[in-house]
């Protein structure tokens, strides 16, 4: 999938399944501008109860504040679905790893937007499947090869919908890129991303700035480096997706 094809068909005929609860479309080609879109759309419905609809440039405008009076809690229906319930689970169980979910959104994402690369999925509730930090991880490193601290003479944009990886081990994150790079108010330049694992849900909106690490220069969010992005157009072709119908919402 490349850039270069934004102007053949964007999307088949789009009818809301029932039985899949969201909204399907079959796709044979699909441009690279309509899917990130739709890959904004729908973070946007996953970690907040905002409409899909909602612009991220006024997002951008709202502050981290506002944005987080729009958090998804960890008792949230949608939330407690698509997580398969596992922070509680976790809790309850008294699980010997400390679980998070902030990786989960990436799978949920890339699953239902109709991406079928074998690292994504998180299992069934009664077999759910863990670790999916580190598939997401490898499959970063494996798709975007990134040094680390990042050069950033060789670091490629962040794009709307790109999955990242933030900080490591214990103290990592994952996250969903919405927008990249645009001043704020305040003259710092920030980055605007869908999480989950807040706990719960939530957009976020961090200061991104450069720094050093370890001797070179890092890319930071906040007080974390970046240290690996995985772009949606190294996941190849997309199939049919599911979304959720606040997708397609209006603002």
């Amino acid at each position: 999938m490349s850039d270069n094809n934004d102007s053949g068909p964007q999307t088949g005929p789009i009818s809301y399944d029932t039985d899949r609860g969201g909204f399907v479309w079959a796709r044979t080609q699909l441009n690279t501008t309509f899917l990130r879109e739709a890959a904004c759309r729908a973070a946007i419905v996953y970690a907040s109860h905002l409409p899909g609809g909602t612009d991220p440039d006024d997002l951008m405008l709202l502050g981290d504040t506002e944005l987080r009076k729009h958090d998804r809690l960890v008792t949230d229906p949608l939330y407690v679905q698509e997580t398969l319930n596992l922070d509680v689970r976790s809790r309850l169980e008294k699980w010997d790893a400390p679980f998070s979910s902030c990786a989960y959104l990436n799978h949920v994402l890339a699953k239902a937007l109709g991406f079928e690369a074998p690292w994504i999925g998180i299992g069934t509730p009664k077999a759910p499947r863990l670790g999916v930090w580190g598939h997401l991880s490898k499959a970063c490193a494996a798709f975007a090869p990134l040094r680390s601290p990042i050069d950033r003479s060789s670091w490629p944009a962040l794009m709307p919908g790109d999955h990242i990886m933030i900080g490591d081990g214990s103290k990592g994150h994952a996250a969903i890129v919405l927008r990249e790079y645009r001043e704020n108010p305040t003259g710092l330049r920030s980055l605007l991303t869908a999480n989950w694992g807040q706990p719960g849900g939530g957009l976020r909106l961090a200061p991104r700035t450069m720094g050093t690490a370890h001797g070179g220069v890092a890319l930071y969010l906040g007080k974390r480096p970046i240290r690996r992005r995985l772009g949606l157009e190294a996941l190849g072709a997309p199939g049919p997706a599911r979304l959720p119908a606040a997708t397609f919402e209006s603002a």
